[in-house]
């Protein structure tokens, strides 16, 4: 499931199409994107992950906002080597 969506957000960024909002839970979109972090097996740093309670929702299209995390977290680890 992730790696379709992954696929589709990529499909999906040079399109212009109308995006759909609905709720977006935000903390699990960040745990899904340090789950892909650590999956790519580098270990240059230990990932610290301290992300509260939850739940925190925002409107927003999902697929955009996982795309926007993933660069973020893949950016820090790029940043640190």
């Amino acid at each position: 499931r992730r790696a379709r969506d992954l696929v589709r957000t990529m499909l999906s960024l040079g399109r212009s199409d109308a995006e759909v909002l609905a709720p977006v839970e935000l903390l699990a979109l960040t745990r899904e994107a340090l789950y892909l972090l650590r999956q790519t097996g580098d270990r240059l740093a230990p990932i610290d992950e301290d992300l509260g309670a939850g739940p925190l929702f925002v409107r927003g299209n999902g697929a955009t906002l996982q795309q926007v995390m993933l660069n973020l977290v893949f950016n820090a680890r790029d940043a640190l080597q």
